[in-house]
């Protein structure tokens, strides 16, 4: 089992320096187009304003730049959910903290989730080709 699994490492380390940088935009690419299928869409301006693109050396950057989007991805007041933000590690008091609004008015949207279930797939995704990959130079 350990020789396999420093195969496994191996070629993971072969595909990490070939294809990694080409995954990962292969893989923000995949989260803007699930996504921008799942947006509520009223005006259409957050369906328009999904984005991607590489930050530096590895790394990749993927997001929708209208200021409400969390709120349509998370809900407001007593509709909050997190779960798909949870899901992938990311803390439901740290999100609650960012966008819980300051209290001004009560408003209580339903959570529309778009972002983190598309970054879920995406991400399954990602890890079938490098599998693929892995398995292909081993």
């Amino acid at each position: 089992d350990l020789a396999r699994l420093n195969q496994k490492l191996e070629g993971l380390k072969r595909v990490a320096k070939d294809q990694l940088s080409t995954q990962l935009t292969k893989t923000a690419a995949d989260v803007i187009d699930l996504s921008t299928d799942r947006v509520p869409v009223d005006t259409g301006k957050l369906k328009q304003s999904g984005y991607f693109g590489a930050k530096g050396k590895g790394k990749v950057e993927v997001g929708y730049n209208k200021a409400y989007a969390p709120y349509q991805e998370f809900g407001t007041g007593r509709y909050i959910d997190t779960k798909e933000a949870r899901l992938l590690g990311f803390s439901a008091s740290d999100i609650k903290r960012l966008f819980e609004g300051k209290g001004v008015r009560q408003v209580n949207l339903k959570p529309q989730p778009f972002f983190f279930p598309s970054v879920r797939i995406a991400f399954k995704k990602l890890l079938d080709r490098l599998d693929n990959e892995i398995k292909q130079n081993l």
